[in-house]
């Protein structure tokens, strides 16, 4: 197994100072860009364009919703990454996996994120990683196999009494 130093942020985080975390040697950031068909995180172009800027390596996230389309999906991915002028200078996307929406049976995912991968990868030519928080990999580890052709990321949560994206 090997282990990837990089930070994965959204809306949540806020805008991101990349100075001193790439001082650290955290040379990679990938900022989540969409969500099902719908949603666009406000946050993306701030944060990327400013972690290009200080000289590292971005990527581009999408939140996948088992409940909606997937091919929709994708195109709103592919869309949205268009606009935002930065699909050049993305060195890698990521398929956000973490729910199931309700589908049942579940085994019926894999072969949708198979199919958002593939669409999305024709399109920008750019290596495509999985992620998944590892609760729900370990609960969907026999579904989810067939996609282990893919690099996979899981969590590795780090929080102390300082939020080390202020820092």
């Amino acid at each position: 197994m090997t282990r990837a130093l990089f930070i994965d942020t959204s809306h949540w985080e806020g805008v991101i100072n990349p100075t001193p975390l790439i001082a650290r040697g955290i040379n990679l950031a990938i900022f989540k860009l969409t969500e099902s068909t719908w949603y666009i995180d406000d946050k993306f172009i701030i944060n990327a364009t400013a972690w290009l800027r200080a000289g590292g390596q971005v990527g581009a996230y999408h939140f996948f919703r088992p409940g909606q389309d997937c091919l929709r999906q994708a195109a709103f991915f592919l869309d949205v990454l268009e606009g935002t002028g930065l699909q050049k200078e993305i060195s890698l996307v990521m398929n956000d996996m973490e729910v199931t929406d309700g589908v049942s049976p579940a085994t019926r995912i894999p072969a949708w994120v198979e199919r958002w991968n593939v669409a999305v990868m024709e399109e920008t030519k750019l290596p495509l990683w999985l992620y998944s928080a590892k609760w729900f990999f370990d609960q969907m580890k026999t579904a989810l196999t067939p996609l282990l052709k893919y690099d996979l990321v899981t969590a590795s949560y780090y929080w102390d009494s300082k939020n080390p994206f202020d820092q």
